[in-house]
């Protein structure tokens, strides 16, 4: 799902190209970037075995020097999100995605980066 989300991302916010990280990121980056982070999930089972669908709980941070430009990236990430219920995501267009729970971004300041940070938490549906 990781190199669906990220394909998806970048075809709407294409300066995100290189500025897309997993669980860290360099300090030193100038402009706004993503980190994300997947924060479990389940493979959903009945008695006759597992099935293709299930689940996956991610963390966005939308990481900023500016607050607007944190909020801008934040509020780009989550309407992208929000395309994803009832379609196939991907360049390969080979993962369908059931529906999507997002919860309202927090935001917090992060005194030792100087950095605006919002969270997106989420749960998608596959």
């Amino acid at each position: 799902m990781e190199k669906e989300i990220r394909y998806e991302l970048l075809q709407v916010i294409p300066e995100l190209e290189d500025n897309i990280y997993p669980t860290n990121a360099p300090e030193e980056s100038a402009k706004p970037y993503l980190v994300y982070y997947l924060d479990g999930g389940e493979d959903l089972k009945t008695l006759e075995g597992y099935l293709k669908h299930g689940e996956c709980h991610y963390l966005f941070s939308c990481m900023a020097k500016r607050y607007s430009d944190m909020k801008d990236l934040t509020s780009k990430i989550e309407q992208c999100l929000k395309t994803f219920p009832g379609r196939v995501i991907g360049e390969d267009e080979n993962l369908m995605i059931q529906d999507i729970q997002i919860r309202k971004p927090k935001e917090v300041w992060e005194p030792e980066l100087k950095l605006n940070r919002g969270i997106i938490d989420c749960i998608i549906y596959y």
